[in-house]
């Protein structure tokens, strides 16, 4: 459940303009778990190899039977901003955050069994300067409230659940957009409390994870119907702050150090509402775990896409389509530090957006 409301305005004080924002929010989030035998405890199915396929049956198999809540979290929050121009080139974003956030954790008797609650206020600062009527530098500061995390039923401290983490982000980038070719580059920090299941099989939220990095990007129309495109992130996570010395200064689980996209797109002069386009996407290798004991290897992915627009009853509307992993290579993903997944094999997607 979302619920929010804002009012926009402007005016001036002197030769300086203010747009001004003033609005407040209300979010609530219900998270239910299984009581069952399979969630807290898991059912055999066998043994097999995840290259030669093998049915794997258990008659005694169900998940999603005794839902209870788990949890309940809301956030209540007033927050303001003003994006103060002083001059037709300089200007600077000032905002406030104010939030209430509560969580309630429950056991299956429906008991409290734990609560968290904080009310930050967190800032917002931006400063820009026009270069050119192309082109901007700008820094910015950004601190935000996350949701805690919470163990998995693998974890020796299931169902434990933590209480909220607020993150820190800095950049400094330059950005550009001109008739023919743009260009973006950002340099950043990002400092973000730090979950992860530790070498006990104990799930526990401790210090920092911290992404520095450089993100770069831009576009080139070759001619008036061929446009190329790319973009590549260098990115150092990496675990401080962290009493556990197995972690510390290893990276973060989930986090590749290197990615590449590029991408090639088609309008046809005789067909304008037509756009095709072919992409690749390079990620570097993972670390499974916060202990960075295994790791999973970098892979490349490629798709094909294409796009229609048209006007149906006075109405714009896209038809999209196209084909994830065109050959489809086989990969390793992983998240919550703990476990790898199989990659999504090829798969063709289509939509269509009408605007009203």
């Amino acid at each position: 459940q979302n619920v929010d409301a804002m009012v926009q305005g402007q005016f001036n004080t002197g030769s300086i303009r203010h747009d001004v924002v003033i609005g407040a929010g209300f979010q609530s989030q219900t998270s239910e778990y299984s009581n069952s035998t399979g969630w807290n405890e898991g059912y055999s199915l066998g043994t097999g190899n995840l290259y030669s396929s093998s049915l794997l049956t258990n008659a005694e198999v169900g998940i999603g039977e005794d839902l209870y809540r788990q949890s309940r979290t809301t956030q209540a929050a007033l927050y303001a901003s003003d994006t103060v121009q002083f001059t037709s080139r300089f200007s600077a974003l000032l905002g406030l955050r104010y939030t209430q956030f509560r969580e309630n954790v429950y056991d299956p008797s429906s008991a409290v069994s734990s609560q968290y609650s904080a009310n930050p206020v967190t800032p917002t600062v931006a400063l820009m300067f026009k270069t050119d009527p192309y082109s901007t530098i700008y820094a910015s500061y950004v601190e935000s409230l996350e949701q805690g995390g919470s163990s998995s039923n693998t974890n020796v401290n299931y169902p434990a659940t933590y209480g909220p983490l607020r993150s820190k982000q800095y950049e400094v980038g330059f950005k550009t957009d001109h008739k023919k070719w743009g260009a973006d580059v950002a340099l950043f920090r990002v400092d973000q409390g730090y979950d992860y299941t530790n070498s006990e099989n104990v799930y526990v939220q401790d210090g920092t994870k911290r992404y520095t990095g450089v993100d770069a990007s831009g576009w080139l129309a070759l001619t008036n119907e061929w446009r190329v495109l790319g973009g590549v992130m260098w990115l150092d996570a990496k675990a401080v702050d962290i009493d556990d010395p197995s972690i510390e200064g290893k990276r973060v689980y989930g986090a590749p150090r290197f990615t590449a996209t590029g991408r090639i797109e088609y309008n046809p002069s005789y067909l304008r509402p037509l756009t095709l386009a072919f992409g690749g996407k390079y990620v570097g290798s993972m670390a499974v775990d916060a202990a960075n004991t295994q790791f999973v290897p970098s892979y490349v992915t490629y798709d094909v896409s294409g796009k229609y627009e048209t006007r149906i009853a006075g109405k714009d509307v896209t038809f999209r389509a196209g084909i994830n992993n065109l050959f489809n290579r086989r990969y390793w993903t992983t998240a919550w530090g703990y476990y790898v997944a199989p990659s999504p094999t090829r798969t063709a997607v289509a939509s269509a957006t009408m605007q009203f």
